[in-house]
């Protein structure tokens, strides 16, 4: 496994090439999960005009769901929010930012759109 950390933040991705999936990982992941994930497109093979088959199509997914229900009964608290939320953002803006990278690290077959 590799661990990659994202500078400006305190989370980072934990690479499992064994496996070939990623994960989010940091103080983050104590208030969210996270779905991180290559899904394939289409699961059925097929074949381009000249005959030859076309590799299995795979897209990025993010998620971030908050582990509890969230509510803002002050400005103190609106703020903290807006901190784990301008996180995500660096977080997520660095994965899309190095998926192919991410993707080739992790040796998954196939073409990422």
């Amino acid at each position: 496994m590799e661990q990659i950390k994202i500078t400006g933040t305190g989370t980072a991705l934990i690479l499992d090439r064994v496996n070939r999936i990623f994960a989010i990982s940091g103080g983050l992941t104590m208030q969210w999960d996270f779905i991180s994930d290559f899904k394939k497109i289409d699961d059925e093979p097929s074949l381009d005009e000249d005959g030859e088959l076309f590799e299995t199509a795979y897209d990025l997914v993010l998620e971030a769901k908050p582990k509890t229900k969230i509510n803002l009964t002050s400005s103190y608290f609106a703020k903290e929010h807006k901190k784990d939320t301008d996180e995500i953002i660096k977080v997520f803006s660095f994965i899309e930012d190095n998926k192919r990278n991410i993707f080739e690290t992790l040796g998954i077959r196939g073409v990422l759109e």
